[in-house]
């Protein structure tokens, strides 16, 4: 299959500049629990690859079975629906923590595309080793489960916000979401958030 506009193939960070999850930066802050040796383990042998994509390239395509799910490890990511003619709706963000692909990973296939926002690192996951983790793991079967329903409540709140909410208050709110979201990311340096928007 050929690529599609702003995608590019994978290509894999060489073994010097990947991060081995024993020193995920992630792992050091507060929001995220701890895992037990097992399940360190169990994550090292599930990670089989980090890749980085710039800003504008497509991570994953609506429609596609990508063989991969990914979790950031730095930088933004928008999620959106496209239309036939062309128009696309932002439908979220993900940030540094957050899992991409579980959608493809349970329905066989995307419901909506993602593409990187700047330039990101992401940890690469073979997705045919998702049922096994719920198997031998879970711990983080329900972690995986509670990500899920997370970003349900966050649709869920979007939708409000697009249905009801004034301009100002749609601009508010998402403003606030994002801020707390990059705040869980570790992407606030001195109360500061750079959002790489434009619109």
């Amino acid at each position: 299959m050929g690529q599609r506009r702003g995608e590019a193939e994978q290509e894999p960070v060489t073994a010097w500049g990947r991060t081995p999850c024993s020193a995920c930066p992630l792992r050091a802050s507060k929001h995220y629990r701890k895992f037990s040796p097992g399940e360190l383990k169990f994550i090292e042998t599930f990670k089989i690859d980090e890749v980085r994509r710039d800003a504008g390239q497509t991570i994953l395509t609506e429609g596609e079975n990508a063989p991969y799910m990914y979790t950031v490890l730095s930088g933004w990511v928008m999620k959106y629906k496209a239309l036939e003619d062309g128009r696309r709706q932002i439908i979220n963000y993900a940030f540094p923590g957050d899992l991409l692909g579980l959608q493809g990973a349970a329905f066989g296939k995307m419901q909506h595309s993602v593409e990187a926002l700047s330039p990101v690192t992401l940890c690469m996951f073979d997705k045919k080793k998702l049922w096994s983790l719920y198997e031998a793991h879970p711990g983080l079967g329900f972690d995986i489960t509670w990500l899920a329903a997370h970003e349900k409540s966050i649709l869920a709140d979007f939708l409000v916000t697009v249905g009801q909410r004034t301009a100002s208050e749609r601009i508010a709110f998402v403003l606030v979401n994002l801020f707390r979201r990059a705040q869980l990311g570790g992407m606030i340096k001195r109360g500061v958030m750079q959002m790489p928007l434009t619109q």
